[in-house]
């Protein structure tokens, strides 16, 4: 049994946190990027598609409040709890990189936040 980081968060709600701190690695997060994450989010066979919006904005307000050794205790612990089949890491660092080209400009801070997602999952 893992040990929850935040109380009551299930798998949605880590994965949803490594979406959006890949995304907010370069200190923003724009539409374009919110947009992806959400299409990301309604793809999951668990998510209800009308809880989205309030599952994206709670994970984002706990993810504001986190000091940067939060944040990666956080990203650690979706990693290694929720992502064990080459399969699943495979289509989650995919998912990271369509995150982060939405803007259309891939900056240094989000292509080395990605790379420490990618070396927790191998």
């Amino acid at each position: 049994m893992s040990v929850e980081l935040t109380p009551g968060w299930g798998p949605l709600h880590y994965l949803t946190y490594v979406y959006i701190c890949v995304a907010r690695a370069d200190l923003r997060l724009v539409d374009s990027e919110t947009n992806v994450i959400l299409e990301k989010l309604r793809s999951f066979p668990t998510m209800k598609p009308h809880l989205t919006n309030e599952l994206f904005e709670a994970v984002l307000y706990q993810q504001l409040s986190h000091t940067w050794d939060e944040v990666y205790a956080h990203v650690e612990h979706c990693c290694t709890q929720y992502l064990q089949e080459d399969s699943e890491k495979q289509a989650f660092l995919r998912d990271m990189e369509e995150i982060i080209e939405a803007d259309g400009v891939v900056k240094s801070t989000e292509q080395e936040v990605f790379r420490v997602i990618r070396a927790l999952l191998t």
